[in-house]
């Protein structure tokens, strides 16, 4: 039989109670709620205590800190993705007039299972090194203090999009000086916020705007991921927006389809998508709850939340989401008058910071549409005494071939009268370059330039696929501009001589009919 003295005695109670102290806090720390003992200081010395305080920052943040950020308590609630930092500061109690930090280490209770990243760290006399395993940082240092120590580490940690199920994060800190060892901690709480994905999709024509924004088909979402091709198909009574990508490793689509209806309204009257399989098919919607989508010309359509549903009641599972939910068509366009009363508009098709691309490929092309407007913005539909000029200002870089729009019921386009003009023109590249395109519209009774456009247009070698930079692209539309003014400039000059000669033309007329009269 085991005796044992009472010092025996004695060391085996302390023993257990040392266990349980260590398993009680372990427990505490990891199942704590916000009043949790790691909120609080532990201390190995007595003489010596520290404290925790973190920052929540911007996910752009770089340390050093700044003292920019509010401080968040211990056992506050953050969000996935949000970006804070972690200071501590120390006082010394122990009698001496300075004490050296030599060390610290820095640990995740959960290890590798923490839902955080460890982004940057910043000592101010020493260096860390962090063990991305199980998320712990050593810090060397060489900081004195005399009554207390401010941020002597500075810690940038990220909360992860798609944390584990540990709902929270918590960081012990224990720090080794010349007169001691001393520990404090923190614990945040984490909610499981999803990350919205907001758009902006648009021409001069239509525009699609959500504060969240997917397409959900069985189990997987589609966000319109970068790179995103938007255009449109550009009229007077009917119009689109058209949105293509890749996602989820295939071809995703998603066409809204608008038309002017009666009280000068517009409407959407189809709307799709791709099913989100590799040979992609149409899955055609409606409006979950039934509404009509439409609006006064010129004004949005606006929803704080919007779902699209199949048409058919067998069709696969899917959803168009739509939160903060924007529908615009038929947006008015601002077009410059000429001094003779008409305006030009491109039918371009894209948004308004791209420009046509071409490549050499000879079998590939854009095609564009004008469209003679009077001041009032209308259509111009009797234009029999007009004449189309198109032209590129580098005729190597671009080839054109224009004509009329004829219907197949021996109409024109945009309801214009007979005979159809040479609006329409088909673009091919020729040679590598960049140029621009003009369009002129003349009086066939005095060849005066009655409206004017003109566009850029890139064309890049066939089978390049390095991409037009967007200052680029910038530049190119300044020098275009530009050029329009300078147009501008000149036609106007052009059209005030044409005005002299003519009344010189008339004044002489007028006295040689005097002349021979008498």
């Amino acid at each position: 039989m085991l005796q044992f003295t009472s010092r025996n005695m004695k060391l085996s109670f302390s023993f257990r109670f040392l266990v349980f102290t260590v398993v009680f806090s372990i427990v505490g720390f990891i199942f704590g709620n916000k009043s949790s003992i790691l909120a609080q200081t532990t201390n190995v010395s007595s003489s010596l205590s520290c404290k925790v305080h973190p920052f929540l920052v911007s996910n752009s943040y770089q340390l050093p800190f700044k003292y920019d950020s509010p401080e968040i308590v211990n056992g506050s609630t953050i969000n996935t993705g949000d970006s804070f930092v972690y200071l501590f500061e120390i006082l010394n109690n122990t009698g001496k007039e300075r004490v050296t930090i030599k060390k610290v280490t820095t640990t995740q209770i959960v290890g590798a299972n923490e839902p955080i990243d460890i982004i940057q760290t910043r000592p101010l006399n020493g260096s860390c090194s962090v063990n991305s395993v199980d998320k712990s940082i050593v810090c060397n240092i060489s900081y004195s203090f005399a009554e207390s120590a401010h941020y002597p580490i500075e810690y940038l940690f990220r909360v992860t999009d798609n944390p584990s199920i540990y709902p929270k994060t918590s960081s012990l800190f224990t720090i080794e000086t010349d007169a001691g060892t001393t520990q404090c901690a923190s614990m945040l709480m984490i909610r499981n916020q999803e990350k919205l994905n907001k758009i902006s999709w648009g021409t001069p024509y239509a525009k699609l705007s959500s504060e969240n924004f997917y397409i959900k088909i069985g189990d997987k979402k589609f966000f319109g991921k970068d790179p995103i091709k938007i255009s449109s198909d550009p009229g007077t009574e009917k119009t689109t927006l058209e949105a293509i990508w890749q996602e989820n490793d295939v071809e995703m689509r998603l066409f809204m389809y608008f038309r002017k209806v009666e009280g000068n309204m517009w409407e959407i009257y189809e709307l799709r998508s791709y099913n989100g399989q590799k040979r992609g098919d149409w899955i055609y919607y409606k409006e979950s709850l039934g509404n009509k989508i439409s609006s006064l010309v010129g004004q949005h359509n606006y929803a704080f939340e919007r779902k699209f549903i199949p048409i058919e009641n067998n069709a696969i599972n899917a959803e168009i989401y739509c939160k903060g939910c924007s529908i615009n068509a038929f947006i008015p366009q601002q077009l410059p008058i000429s001094d003779q009363g008409y305006s030009l508009q491109a039918l371009i098709g894209l948004p308004n910071n791209e420009i046509i691309t071409l490549s050499t490929d000879p079998k590939t092309g854009y095609g564009v549409n004008v469209l003679l407007k009077d001041k009032e913005g209308s259509v111009v539909k009797d234009q029999g005494s007009f004449s189309y000029e198109w032209s590129a200002r580098d005729a190597k870089v671009v080839g054109i071939s224009s004509g009329p729009i004829e219907l197949e019921n021996n109409g024109c386009a945009y309801g214009i009268n007979k005979p159809c003009p040479k609006m329409n023109a088909d673009l091919t590249g020729l040679t590598a370059g960049k140029t621009e395109i003009v369009v002129t519209v003349k009086r066939l009774s005095d060849n005066v330039i009655i409206a004017k456009t003109s566009f850029p247009v890139v064309v890049k070698e066939f089978g390049s696929t390095t991409p037009i930079e967007k200052n680029e692209l910038g530049r190119l539309q300044q020098e275009v501009n530009k050029l329009s003014d300078e147009l501008n400039k000149q036609q106007t000059a052009l059209y005030k001589i044409q005005q002299t000669v003519n009344q010189i033309t008339n004044f002489l007329k007028q006295i040689f009919k005097s002349l021979f009269n008498s």
